[in-house]
């Protein structure tokens, strides 16, 4: 049994090399870099045993995965019986032959990694999405009720220590969303203990919470701590916010830039906590928006036909809930 990182040839390992990393003398900054990730995952789980990296389409081997530019998966390579090999592939299991053995590869993580350098405030929402919303709509009528059918791991490799507080709060909403945070070079300590606590999680990260309150609002949601209700609001979902008219004939709307990132980014960790801390959650202002726009949108916009994806899971975990 062997287990590597295999990353996505679409962005690496072009972002090792543009680091601003010094290795020490002598040391390819690939090859410093690599193992860098490598130690990184091994100490964050011991249990994984990542032995080496590779660069790939990934799609070539695991057809059924968006993969972009930023993602990988650890995988776990088997040795099997060529009678096997069906059983696996109907698992969508990577099968393969090489000097009369078979294998099998399969995943067992899947990858996320950060950019080389902080270039704006959408360092995170771009490394995840629209992949992660994928996984849902992927794992949607699977028995898990976790986004996807893995673990997910974030892998920050920049080599200074993130201070913007507006991304240390995504990386937080991150974590506060299963997903698992791995820092390569600087510790950032404000994101050790990430309360699971809704509350407290709201004093931490959201800046004009007033603690004592047993309610909040944002432009994203709104939570009464007293009847244990989540309500995902849609306030930025218009016009001239994070919607533009589009020129000429046609679909009426559009996402502007990647703005549906950023809305993502806020309503997913108070998703994940709401049903965690056993709240209700109303998402009716969200499917209306979905149900009332879909002509207004072109059908091949996937930024907005992924917030089906997202209604889905809502769905999933509240019937969960009610079990």
């Amino acid at each position: 049994m062997k287990r590597k990182l295999l990353l996505s040839s679409l962005g690496f390992p072009e972002k090792f090399i543009s680091s601003s990393v010094s290795p020490p003398n002598t040391v390819p900054k690939q090859q410093y870099m690599e193992q860098k990730i490598i130690d990184s995952i091994n100490n964050h789980n011991p249990k994984l045993k990542v032995s080496d990296i590779e660069y790939l389409d990934i799609k070539d081997q695991f057809p059924h995965l968006k993969i972009g530019k930023y993602a990988g998966v650890i995988v776990e390579d088997i040795v099997i019986k060529e009678l096997q090999k069906d059983h696996f592939i109907d698992k969508k299991y990577y099968v393969w032959e090489s000097d009369n053995e078979w294998y099998a590869r399969k995943i067992v993580v899947y990858v996320f990694l950060s950019d080389y350098e902080v270039k704006g405030r959408n360092i995170i929402s771009q490394s995840i999405f629209p992949e992660l919303i994928d996984f849902m709509g992927l794992f949607n009528f699977s028995p898990s009720f976790t986004i996807a059918n893995h673990p997910i791991y974030f892998i920050n490799f920049l080599n200074n220590r993130i201070t913007a507080a507006t991304i240390i709060k995504q990386i937080a909403g991150m974590i506060a969303s299963n997903i698992e945070y791995v820092e390569v070079f600087e510790e950032n300590t404000e994101l050790k203990n990430v309360p699971k606590n809704i509350k407290d999680y709201l004093v931490k990260f959201e800046r004009d919470f007033v603690p004592g309150n047993t309610s909040y609002s944002s432009d994203y949601f709104e939570i009464d701590m007293i009847n244990e209700v989540t309500k995902i609001k849609v306030d930025k979902l218009i016009v001239g916010d994070y919607l533009i008219l589009k020129n000429g004939t046609g679909p009426e709307y559009q996402f502007k830039g990647s703005s549906e990132k950023f809305y993502w980014m806020e309503i997913i960790p108070i998703i994940v906590l709401s049903w965690e801390n056993g709240y209700a959650i109303d998402y009716t202002l969200l499917e209306d928006f979905y149900n009332q726009n879909i002509s207004r949108f072109s059908e091949n916009d996937d930024k907005f036909h992924r917030f089906s994806l997202l209604i889905q899971f809502i769905k999933k975990i509240m019937l969960r809930g009610e079990e």
